[in-house]
């Protein structure tokens, strides 16, 4: 969709797929937003929402995304090299 924050071309990723919302204690969640192929959190599909831990990996489709946050060395190396 248009209105996404991120855009994946993938075609088995869903208009409005998933949405990652903050949580009231500073962390992120992520909830599945009826998508067709679904939404996972370390290979494990979404039946609610879900809270985001760092490192975890984040399913869409078939795209494959890894969750980095705050202090994390891996997070602080892809920003230097962007």
């Amino acid at each position: 969709s248009p209105d996404a924050a991120i855009h994946d071309p993938d075609t088995s990723v869903s208009r409005a797929h998933a949405r990652i919302e903050p949580r009231p204690d500073g962390g992120f969640r992520v909830v599945d937003l009826g998508s067709t192929n679904g939404t996972f959190v370390n290979h494990v599909r979404l039946t609610a929402p879900h809270p985001l831990d760092d490192g975890d990996y984040l399913t869409v489709g078939t795209s494959l995304y890894r969750f980095l946050a705050g202090e994390n060395p891996e997070a602080r190396y892809h920003e230097e090299m962007y």
